[in-house]
């Protein structure tokens, strides 16, 4: 939740992180930089005592020898030899902090620092998303929310929890639409039968619409989710409910009753809008299928056709 004395995200991310630390994702380059990145972190958690300079030049000539960079920042004109490239790119990626650097003994040994280890991962995970999934996150926050009163030990950390499950279950219902909305193009780009039916059946049908697209469809989510707002827009005139949460709050955080009451209703608030941002979420998941469905056997019958007058021609030839 939004606190106005926060600290600016900014000024705490560049508190931790040079400035320049993004600038190579932004280069000319920067397709060479991520696979430079990617094997040298993979190079490093192979060697978890630190990886030899030496060692780290090769890695980088290696990708020298499949491609030739541009000149850059990070490239300069007057270098031109891969060993000598390498090791000047060594130098800069850790002065950006990518990389960090140790002396032991007579060896300087390379690390990879834990801010570029995050990045490359959220990296890796827009490039090879996780299958679509859905679980039961939602499915809990209704059922959790209509037994929530007075009598439950821990109200407050109850909410919490369905405070929790409510931002993680919308951020799996958006991985599930970006999934299938990859899915429909790769589906278009397929230029055979054998790549169509391989995305419907071997990808859409297992990942999406066997697990996530069934097991959504089964939560039966809609009539649920009203029943869940209106406990919720009852918890805001429950006063031994609200009070007792107020008051778990104020031993956990030492803050003051009145501090205590606007953070649950603010946490009250915040469900109230989460809960009314699942339905035009599942609708558009839904709107994805039906798009996948249909294009995708178009592309089907398309090719099909192609094909089939493909093997007309072939056969009048012969």
């Amino acid at each position: 939740m939004y606190q106005p004395n926060m600290a600016q995200l900014s000024e705490i991310l560049f508190g931790v992180v040079r400035p320049d630390f993004f600038r190579l994702l932004a280069s000319p380059n920067s397709a060479f930089y991520v696979d430079a990145l990617d094997s040298l972190e993979r190079r490093c958690a192979e060697q978890p005592e630190g990886l030899a300079r030496d060692d780290g030049a090769r890695v980088l000539q290696s990708l020298f020898g499949s491609r030739v960079p541009q000149q850059d920042e990070l490239l300069p004109n007057n270098i031109s030899a891969p060993d000598e490239r390498a090791r000047w790119m060594l130098s800069k990626l850790t002065e950006a902090g990518w990389l960090e650097e140790s002396q032991t003994g007579f060896d300087r040994l390379l690390r990879f620092s834990s801010e570029g280890a995050i990045v490359l991962e959220a990296l890796r995970k827009i490039a090879r998303p996780e299958a679509a999934v859905y679980t039961n996150k939602l499915e809990a926050v209704c059922d959790s929310l209509l037994r929530l009163d007075a009598a439950d030990r821990n109200p407050w950390a109850t909410l919490e929890t369905c405070l929790t499950n409510l931002l993680e279950g919308l951020r799996e219902l958006g991985l599930l639409e970006t999934n299938i909305r990859r899915l429909t193009r790769k589906a278009l780009e397929g230029r055979t039968l054998r790549e169509n039916l391989t995305v419907f059946f071997d990808r859409f049908t297992a990942e999406v619409a066997h697990q996530s697209y069934h097991k959504l469809v089964r939560a039966k989510l809609p009539p649920r989710l009203l029943q869940a707002a209106e406990r919720v827009e009852s918890l805001f005139s429950d006063e031994p409910t609200l009070e007792k949460m107020s008051e778990e709050i104020v031993v956990q955080s030492g803050i003051q009753p009145q501090a205590a009451g606007a953070r649950v209703r603010e946490t009250l608030d915040q469900i109230a809008r989460l809960l009314r941002e699942i339905e035009p979420s599942v609708e558009r998941v839904e709107r994805r299928t039906g798009d996948f469905t249909r294009r995708s056997l178009a592309r089907f019958r398309y090719l099909q056709e192609v094909g089939s007058e493909r093997r007309h021609q072939v056969r009048d030839l012969f």
